[in-house]
């Protein structure tokens, strides 16, 4: 085996920075981090060659495969029942979506600790903590997975730092609200036939599973009504479901709603859909769904992702980052112009479907003058009180 070590150095302010390439049998010049100082780089020189006579721990020709190729492999051997459905998907998402555009163009051994560390940081910067968790999992996994299959003598994924979180002021959420004139973009560059879909969406911040399920049967256009009564879910197939927490609610539907809605059905008409009720082996429910793919049949959110949304954000210039840039973005929107209008959380709340405690922390930021109007109660009440002192004092 023809193993080439050697080292490169440039000047700083004091001193010089240090980085050990390598070479083993004519393939890629591989390197390792940069160090600040001779003796640190002279031990990494020592420390590698021990780890590259080492054959036994390191499939040189294996860490030299492209980590695309690689993970979409492994993939493809996780497919259901290997891993559950919802666990695949996630997987997927994480994997097509993130990793594979993070790190393009490198080899397994290319991947170094310091590398998973920056994408982890950049992550934390883009969404909550929970998400990168389970993002720095996936991440973990196909990295071990290589070393099982000894691809890799380790793991780069491994002891990733994640900053610590008090418990306390972790549910307070920071949510980064799209703009109005690039949500209306981003409808009007869904392909047609789910653009009353995102018309709806925007319009009422109904969830996505909710959007599937718009049917007939809880439709009254007539009236502008609509009964939020059932979702679509996917958890080892598609069925439906009552809406999260079973919240049952009616909306009002806005005009412009309404005749996105009539459009559609004009159109593209609607479709009995059958499917099991609340689990796989369920009492089977027939809806006549709005929305439905190609093929009339109900729709699953990754097939929607892929084949709507994402194609929505490129057209507005925007890359598919998984939670941060998906259809629940138009939640938000709603939710924080309706509480800027004047909507108190317990109304938001109800048009949401969700609690008075997740409304007030999820979009308190929402609400800037918030502590403006405390202070300003606060104020007013010591003045009331000061008054009435003053005037019992004077013995009135």
């Amino acid at each position: 085996m023809d193993i080439r070590i050697w080292h490169r150095s440039w000047p700083r302010k004091k001193g010089k920075t240090y980085q050990v390439h390598y070479q083993v049998d004519g393939g890629p010049v591989l390197h390792l981090d940069p160090v600040w100082s001779k003796a640190e780089m002279e031990q990494q020189k020592r420390e590698l060659r021990d780890r590259l006579n080492r054959p036994q721990l390191l499939d040189l020709t294996g860490g030299q495969k492209p980590f695309e190729d690689f993970a979409r492999e492994k993939l493809e051997e996780w497919r259901p029942p290997i891993l559950s459905p919802g666990t695949y998907n996630r997987y997927r998402q994480v994997i097509s979506e993130l990793l594979i555009p993070q790190f393009a163009g490198k080899t397994l051994a290319e991947i170094e600790r310091s590398d998973c560390q920056r994408w982890i940081n950049k992550r934390l910067r883009q969404v909550s903590r929970g998400t990168v968790e389970v993002d720095k999992a996936v991440l973990t996994k196909v990295m071990t997975t290589a070393v099982k299959d000894k691809l890799l003598d380790a793991s780069p994924a491994v002891d990733l730092d994640l900053p610590k979180v008090d418990r306390r002021t972790e549910k307070t959420k920071t949510i980064a609200v799209w703009p109005e004139d690039l949500v209306d973009d981003l409808v009007n560059a869904l392909p047609p036939r789910y653009r009353a879909l995102g018309e709806l969406a925007r319009d009422t911040g109904m969830r996505q599973g909710e959007l599937f399920a718009v049917a007939l049967e809880n439709l009254d256009l007539r009236r502008r009504k609509l009964n939020v009564a059932v979702q679509v879910r996917y958890t080892d197939g598609l069925h439906y479901a009552l809406p999260k927490r079973g919240k049952v609610r009616t909306l009002d539907l806005t005009d412009s709603s309404t005749a996105a809605l009539s459009e559609h059905i004009k159109i593209y008409g609607t479709t009995a859909v059958t499917l099991p009720w609340d689990r796989q082996d369920g009492p089977l429910k027939t809806f006549h769904l709005v929305f439905t793919n190609s093929k009339g049949r109900a729709i699953r959110r990754d097939h929607f992702n892929e084949s709507a949304w994402h194609r929505a954000l490129r057209a507005c210039d925007l890359i598919p980052a998984g939670k941060s840039t998906g259809i629940h973005q138009l939640r938000h929107h709603v939710a924080s112009l309706l509480l800027t209008m004047g909507m108190s959380i317990a109304e938001v709340a109800e048009v949401l479907g969700d609690t008075v405690q997740e409304v007030s922390e999820t979009y308190a930021h929402a609400m800037p003058d918030f502590s403006k109007r405390l202070r300003a109660i606060n104020s007013d009440r010591a003045a009331r009180i000061a008054a009435v002192r003053e005037e019992f004092g004077n013995g009135r």
